[in-house]
């Protein structure tokens, strides 16, 4: 349960507060200052992104917390998960597009393994990703 939790985080992604994603020019406004907060029938997770490349998931209804790098390009950002390592798996990256997403937007779409996932972006920071589980 847990990995397919972390497989669906992964698949999440952050928008601008300002206007709709066109190109890479509102990055850093869209990743560094919201929240992505992604449910789905196991649990709700906020998302976090940061200007090194790293993000950090963290359990809002389930004490657990992931981490990775990100890349961003084209409209898409694209995750991998590095921490905890998933043991003898490759390492999987998700990408998702940005463009038409704004700040408050919640948007569903139907993953064939884990069932409804609703994606929503948050203003501001939830709170501090290294002060949670």
């Amino acid at each position: 349960m847990l990995k397919r939790i972390a497989t669906i985080v992964l698949a999440a992604i952050v928008m601008s507060p300002a206007a709709a994603v066109a190109d890479d020019a509102g990055l850093p406004d869209l990743l560094f200052k919201n929240t992505l907060r992604v449910e789905n029938r196991f649990a709700i997770n906020d998302i976090f992104f940061e200007p090194d490349h790293t993000w950090t998931s963290v359990g809002v209804t389930v004490a657990r917390q992931t981490s990775g790098t990100w890349t961003y390009g084209e409209g898409s950002i694209c995750v991998t998960q590095t921490n905890p390592p998933q043991p003898a798996q490759p390492l999987k990256s998700f990408c998702e597009a940005l463009a038409g997403k704004t700040l408050g937007d919640t948007w569903e779409k139907m993953d064939p393994r884990n069932g409804l996932i609703r994606t929503s972006l948050v203003a501001g920071r939830s709170a501090n990703p290294s002060s949670r589980p």
